[in-house]
């Protein structure tokens, strides 16, 4: 090669590209994960939810904590069978946790098995009278339309010593097994606390849509998208309401009015 040996050419002459030097990835710990996880589960965005709870059970497989809200958006998307099967894996790492155990006697309710549901949430009870053995204990009942429900949904309230996030679960559970009328104080509850989480004004509309309270609905939903103009839930409870014919509006709010 000679004197040319050790010259030097500029690649991008010769048309070639100097390779990209990809930038790593910000190092998150799992708390990062769970707290993000936490904004997306309060607003009602269930699917990125699972994914960051997801992240978090990967950093760290000995917190039950990342267990119990992967479990829980899982159940919120109705995806019953996946729950039940992570709770059956969770429970082999933590043998005797009740709220792993009330969790599951939840996706069991949920995939029709009430009697069975309710075995395992009397093993539940007995390790331990937590707020998900309340809540979930409460649910089962209400889709027994056995009355003890109430009780125990207010009990998981007062041992959560009135918590916002149990009461917004605690409306949710209300409008999973549509007990629309009995969601609407919980709701506001959680308003007064949080007065800009526009996912709990969204579902105080959809409350009031399914009461029939139509002028009600109009006003909360107008709140909703001050907050959060692209609420799809929101928006789409807008377009269902107006492709609702007339005469099932009126034959709906005369039902609910007998």
């Amino acid at each position: 090669m000679g004197r040319f040996s050790k010259l030097e050419i500029d690649d991008d002459k010769l048309g070639k590209k100097k390779p990209e030097i990809e930038e790593a990835e910000p190092s998150y710990d799992q708390e990062h994960y769970i707290n993000l996880g936490h904004k997306c589960f309060y607003t009602g965005e269930y699917e990125s939810a699972l994914r960051l709870y997801s992240r978090a059970l990967a950093l760290d497989k000995t917190r039950i904590e990342s267990y119990l809200f992967q479990i829980e958006s899982l159940i919120a998307l109705e995806q019953f069978k996946e729950a039940d099967l992570w709770c059956t894996n969770a429970i082999k790492v933590f043998p005797d946790n009740s709220d792993l155990l009330a969790l599951k006697s939840l996706a069991i309710a949920r995939t029709g098995s009430l009697r069975r549901a309710i075995y395992n949430s009397d093993s539940s009870m007995v390790k331990g009278s937590s707020i998900y053995c309340w809540l979930t204990r409460g649910e089962i009942l209400l889709l027994q339309r056995n009355n003890n429900a109430h009780y125990c949904l207010e009990k998981a309230i007062a041992v959560s010593n009135s918590d916002w996030y149990t009461t917004f679960k605690v409306a949710n559970i209300y409008i999973r097994t549509k007990n629309y009328t009995r969601a609407i104080p919980h709701l506001r509850k959680c308003i007064e606390i949080e007065p800009t989480n526009h996912y709990c004004w969204y579902l105080t509309a959809l409350c009031y849509f399914h009461l029939a309270m139509y002028s009600k609905m109009d006003e909360v939903l107008k709140k909703t998208l001050e907050l959060q103009p692209n609420c799809k839930p929101a928006n789409d409870l807008i377009t269902k309401y107006r492709n609702t014919p007339i005469i099932f509006k009126l034959i709906k709010r005369a039902f609910k009015k007998s």
